[in-house]
């Protein structure tokens, strides 16, 4: 019990010391003819905390479920992508641009995903990255070729390849 509450303190510390980047000065927010964006170190220490808030349970949970991080990967990819393709299809219909700022459609995109403070996908796509990349790496699993087996009747079990 004792241990979980170190690990419990440990994520929180963690946590509270991601929101605390944005207290570090770093310059002025990103401007130009798309619009300008939130200071640097705002949207950094955002971005860590979902990060740091995300992870921890995320790996506790495909442990204690015993699901394969590549499987848990696949499925953030594929909810990030699908998030990043309704917000970018949003962007694009929902926000009023001028006729100026209409040349500049990557540029608002990428500065208003990374003004999305609201909604982790940034974090939840690097995450399934991450699992996908090192799911064939994952600690205590080892890979057993399994033998294949034909079944050719009732009762007979003959191995594949040997007829």
């Amino acid at each position: 019990m004792l241990r979980i509450l170190i690990w419990i303190a440990a994520w929180f510390a963690l946590m509270f010391g991601a929101l605390q980047i944005q207290s570090i000065e770093m310059g002025h927010a990103f401007c130009g003819a798309w619009g300008c964006g939130p200071p640097v170190n705002a949207v950094l220490g955002i971005h860590s905390f979902w990060l740091t808030l995300l992870a921890p349970p995320i790996l506790f949970a495909s442990l204690k479920l015993q699901l394969p991080w590549p499987t848990i990967g696949k499925f953030l990819v594929a909810s990030a992508i699908a998030g990043l393709i309704g917000f970018g299809v949003y962007d694009f219909f929902g926000m009023n641009q001028s006729y100026y700022q209409a040349g500049y459609i990557w540029q608002r995109y990428l500065l208003s995903l990374a003004s999305l403070v609201d909604v982790p996908l940034v974090q939840a796509l690097f995450i399934g990255i991450v699992l996908i990349f090192f799911g064939n790496k994952q600690p205590g699993e080892q890979r057993v070729e399994k033998p294949v087996i034909e079944v050719t009747g009732e009762t007979d079990i003959v191995p594949a390849g040997s007829e």
